[in-house]
């Protein structure tokens, strides 16, 4: 996304426009997320819960590249990634 800051505009910034495809995404991103996962929770307790936690995680991902994107990129990758990474993780350990 550095190396192609308009890309990153596109897919970030003016997504929103766009709003019913950009939740149709949000969602089969987070179902492609679930079946990553289902190898740590195999058989959620609660379905609704579940489908949920992971769209919140999947979206609140999504809000953080547009803040970043938005705000030029000038924070360094490897603290955003760090940053998301711990995010993800403290979502996903509450789905156990």
């Amino acid at each position: 996304l550095a190396e192609n800051p308009e890309r990153a505009r596109v897919i970030y910034i003016n997504a929103p426009r766009m709003e019913r495809r950009r939740r149709g995404l949000l969602r089969k991103d987070a179902e492609l997320l679930g079946r990553f996962v289902r190898a740590a929770v195999p058989r959620p307790r609660d379905r609704a819960y579940y489908d949920r936690a992971l769209l919140a995680l999947v979206a609140g991902i999504v809000e953080i590249m547009i803040d970043w994107v938005s705000r030029g990129m000038t924070d360094p990758p490897d603290a955003l990634v760090d940053h998301l990474t711990a995010y993800s993780v403290s979502i996903l350990q509450g789905l156990r």
